[in-house]
């Protein structure tokens, strides 16, 4: 969460340090999951969704835990996922893992399209020696500074979040709302705040 806001909060503008609309994609979607959740819960976007996104896959060699069977899964888990990333998979290997599999006509070509992805995708491996104060500080010394030069690079204020501020400016003028009648407002505000009155007076 703290790379999250680091990263959003600070690189995610639309206009550069002197006012002029940027022209160009600013900041990054920054999301993680630790361990093997990962690969169920967006791994597959990454390798074969149409987007491409910059992926950091973060080891330690030593866990602080006795599970060492565990733990190397884990590892191995890591490096493959990178493997894959950096690789993919050919149409030759995926149609011979769908004939192994015992396919053929029509599923055969329909199973070797959906597992072929070009791989190429931009991924970087960090590996701790252990997980530890030291080592911990340093990734996020390196995120914080990665995010700086971005900033630089982009031309904007790293700085700064308008985009927040005006959330919380908004918030204020509708709590009161959420407990009396709403003045002049559109449509859909107005029945997003009905629906939380509803809610409210309900509980």
């Amino acid at each position: 969460a703290y790379l999250q806001q680091a990263d959003m909060e600070s690189n995610g503008k639309r206009v550069s340090a002197s006012g002029e609309p940027l022209t160009g994609p600013t900041g990054a979607l920054v999301f993680g999951e630790p361990g093997t959740d990962a690969q169920h819960a967006f791994f597959q976007w990454l390798h074969q969704g149409t987007d491409r996104a910059l992926v950091d896959l973060i080891g330690v060699i030593h866990p602080d835990h006795d599970h060492d069977e565990h733990h190397r899964a884990l590892l191995a888990n890591l490096v493959a996922q990178a493997e894959a990333l950096r690789h993919g998979r050919t149409p030759e290997a995926a149609r011979a893992a769908a004939v192994e599999a015992g396919l053929q006509g029509d599923a055969l070509e329909l199973a070797t399209a959906s597992m072929t992805f070009p791989g190429d995708r931009p991924v970087t491996v960090l590996l701790m020696d252990r997980l530890d104060a030291y080592s911990l500080g340093s990734l996020v010394a390196l995120h914080e500074h990665r995010i700086f030069v971005e900033g630089i690079l982009y031309g904007l204020n790293s700085f700064d979040q308008p985009g927040v501020e005006l959330g919380k400016t908004l918030a204020k003028t509708i709590l009161p709302q959420l407990s009396g009648s709403a003045p002049e407002m559109d449509s859909k505000l107005r029945w997003l705040l009905h629906q939380c009155q509803k809610g409210l007076a309900s509980t």
